[in-house]
């Protein structure tokens, strides 16, 4: 998911951008075309059960693998769209590589 801003980051879906695709233990390559210029964050999980939404116990966190932009991870709270932004250029290609985990 790409997120233009923090009112859904990490896992809402509300002004997000979203791209499925199948999970591969090589890797995924997830590709956004036509972006504007400006600062964004990216949301990834792992959806083990296809249900196209993210699965928490009953504290609220993950149960499936999750990761954001910047491979910022907290142990009791979500990373914020603060600390996984960042900008992309009116030209050119951004790559953000982000680690799995839970």
């Amino acid at each position: 998911a790409l997120h233009a801003n923090a009112s859904a980051f990490p896992m809402g879906n509300t002004g997000v951008t979203f791209r499925w695709q199948k999970a591969n233990p090589a890797g995924v390559t997830c590709r956004f075309t036509d972006v504007p210029a400006g600062t964004y964050a990216v949301a990834v999980l792992h959806d083990l059960n296809g249900n196209r939404r993210p699965d928490t116990n009953f504290v609220g966190l993950p149960t499936e693998d999750w990761g954001v932009s910047n491979n910022i991870r907290h142990s009791l709270r979500p990373p914020t769209f603060d600390e996984a932004k960042f900008t992309v250029e009116a030209t050119g290609t951004k790559t953000v590589r982000i680690r799995m985990g839970r």
